[in-house]
């Protein structure tokens, strides 16, 4: 059965209008388990479940942080290579978090939209000085695009619609591409969302660029404080593997392995479209023989190619043995989640120790199967 694990809601950045939509066209699909991954947020989760519910999904209760300092290898967050990406993976719903957790959270948020705020003047003095006469609006677009938070795909976002509705032929808007990032050679065609928003991103927002903003330390925590909030909230902590503009070669499974047992970290997740079908297949292979809980997910990248079924970033979707990882996986999750929801023992502890030895996971797995199964068939 088909699983992704990472997607993203409107709570977070999502091309979609709402979560009832994206439950919907994943079921359509034929998406069996679906996992809620937002940034810095649990907020979505009650019509998360709802929506799966409706719509016969097993419903996956997932969050994602940018943890500072704790870089473990480089194979993960490209917009900032101080940061490190980790999920919690399979939290308890409710979530329950701690005061002290949600404050900590509600500091990052806060952090996090002061520097989107002066991001947005940096773009307005840009497209200033460009002699445009556009001007972006934090609470325009967060109205538009966003439930709660802005992050800098909503800027690329808006800045191409404001440029598509502004210039109606391609030639036009081209040109304006060009003269926003002073390249007579730019050549991208402006309904290509995909294309555009990436370019806006890395030619603008990025480490060095003109709207670029340095994040402040209070804009993240540390590996150690979002384990904590992890597993407070009953979730396995999971290292998210991106690879990006990372040549897939530059890959050492062994050392990214023992990296993430020696911080005792038992669950990786691999972006689909990021990486190759050949990397991902060694990738993918070597860490299920290792026995780690190894998932897919498509992140926000296939929302703008309108599918959630994970491919690869040549294209071709997974072959059976790895989809049969990644449906393992996700049992692994719906495991963790159904034991805790009975007061039972996880896949980890409150600690983060791993509790199901290899000898037992065959086992382990077959209860999130029936889980899930139980889930696509009432």
């Amino acid at each position: 059965m088909i699983t992704n694990v990472h997607i993203h809601t409107p709570w977070s950045f999502c091309e979609l209008d709402s979560i009832e939509q994206i439950v919907r066209k994943a079921s359509t699909e034929g998406i069996a388990a679906l996992g809620i991954n937002d940034a810095n947020t649990v907020e979505g989760y009650k019509d998360f479940s709802e929506s799966c519910t409706r719509e016969r999904v097993y419903p996956l209760f997932n969050v994602e942080f940018a943890v500072d300092g704790e870089s473990i290898r480089r194979h993960n967050y490209s917009l900032n290579p101080r940061l490190t990406c980790i999920h919690g993976k399979a939290l308890k719903y409710p979530a329950g978090l701690c005061g002290d957790s949600r404050n900590m959270i509600a500091s990052i948020w806060k952090a996090s939209q002061d520097r989107i705020w002066k991001m947005i003047d940096a773009l307005n003095r840009l497209l200033q000085s460009r002699h445009f006469s556009i001007t972006l609006d934090y609470n325009v677009i967060r109205s538009r695009y966003a439930k709660q938070s802005l992050l800098e795909p909503h800027l690329a976002r808006a800045l191409h619609s404001e440029f598509i509705s502004t210039w109606s032929s391609n030639e036009e808007c081209i040109a304006m591409f060009r003269r926003l990032f002073k390249d007579d050679s730019f050549n991208c065609d402006p309904s290509d969302a995909v294309c555009i928003r990436r370019e806006i991103i890395n030619r603008l927002m990025v480490v060095g660029k003109d709207a670029y903003i340095s994040e402040q330390p209070q804009a993240h925590m540390d590996l150690s404080q979002a384990k904590q909030i992890i597993l407070q909230a009953g979730g396995i902590p999971c290292y998210q593997c991106t690879f990006n503009e990372t040549p897939d070669s530059m890959i050492n499974p062994e050392a990214l392995a023992n990296g993430l047992l020696e911080k005792n970290i038992h669950a990786i997740e691999f972006i689909s479209c990021h990486t190759s079908h050949a990397t991902l297949s060694t990738c993918m292979r070597y860490f299920a023989d290792r026995h780690f809980c190894v998932t897919v997910g498509t992140g926000n990248g296939s929302d703008l190619k309108n599918s959630f079924i994970p491919l690869t970033s040549d294209g071709l979707p997974l072959d059976e043995q790895l989809t049969h990882i990644s449906y393992n996986g996700a049992c692994i999750l719906a495991a963790h989640q159904e034991l805790h929801h009975q007061k039972r023992r996880g896949f980890v502890d409150e600690s983060g120790n791993r509790l199901v030895p290899p000898e037992q996971l065959e086992g382990f797995i077959r209860i999130g199967d029936l889980a899930i199964r139980r889930s696509t068939t009432r």
